[in-house]
């Protein structure tokens, strides 16, 4: 009975952790889809020479958010692709929600904090030159350029 009831404790303390890192590997991969999403958007640019970027919106039918990949030819945009991200919360210090990538691959610089309830967040970062990375409040920071 001793054994089973360490057991029981042992696997409720696993299990609030394991929860805890699935929440926070959750927002990270989200943030990483982005920042490749911004990636792909500028390469797309480089090689077309015609505007893209990637916009973040809220998604009426999930009420969650849809991570938008469109391109701007003649100045008219397209929509290329759309990814349901699910249920994620901007980061509060978010300042821009679209990046456009002009015909050079140069960027408007801001930055996309996604953050879960219990407030982990990660940012998916670009520079005016077009650098992209990925901050994360566990002080991990990535360069995926």
């Amino acid at each position: 009975m001793v054994v089973v009831s360490i057991a029981v404790v042992l696997t409720g303390f696993s299990y609030a952790g394991f929860s805890s890192w699935q929440r926070k590997e959750g927002i990270r991969s989200k943030a990483y889809l982005l920042a490749a999403t911004l990636k792909e958007a500028r390469f797309r640019t480089i090689e077309q020479s015609v505007a893209h970027g990637v916009e973040v919106m809220d998604n009426a039918t999930t009420g969650g958010k849809d991570l938008v990949l469109f391109k701007k030819p003649d100045g008219v945009r397209e929509n290329v692709r759309r990814v349901d991200l699910g249920d994620v919360e901007y980061f509060d210090n978010s300042t821009k929600y679209t990046f456009e990538f002009d015909s050079k691959g140069f960027a408007t610089a801001g930055t996309i904090g996604f953050k879960n309830s219990n407030d982990f967040y990660c940012n998916a970062v670009v520079s005016l030159t077009g650098r992209i990375r990925v901050e994360c409040e566990d002080s991990e920071t990535y360069g995926i350029d």
